[in-house]
């Protein structure tokens, strides 16, 4: 940070900053159905779970926001009304939106969602 400090202070007026990071695993896809393998940081994936009011047993989760610039938005594949079927291999067709915010929680450093 300091390096990165110390060289906008001498470049004088205009300089070019160009950023790299690093995604998990890309998307591996399945008759509709994908994988996305995302790196779990500290501010979480950088998406919202919501559950439809008339959700019936078996019926998925539902992604209805991602936040810009989060791990989840840089994959370019999760867009919000996007069905959330698992989350480590856990299905959620019968779990409850805090349910699967533990199953997040207690996750490793990398989460799979099956989407």
């Amino acid at each position: 940070m300091e390096e990165a400090d110390q060289l906008l202070r001498e470049s004088g007026l205009r300089m070019t900053l160009e950023i790299e990071f690093d995604v998990a695993e890309s998307v591996v896809p399945s008759s509709g159905i994908f994988h996305v393998k995302l790196a779990k940081r500290g501010a979480g994936l950088g998406i919202t779970i919501t559950s439809p009011s008339n959700r019936h047993s078996g019926d998925p989760l539902i992604i209805s926001d991602i936040r810009k610039g989060s791990v989840a938005h840089r994959t370019g594949v999760i867009q919000p009304g996007d069905k959330l079927w698992a989350i480590d291999n856990v299905r959620l067709d019968n779990c409850s939106i805090e349910d699967a915010a533990q199953i997040i929680e207690n996750s490793g450093e990398i989460v799979k969602l099956r989407i």
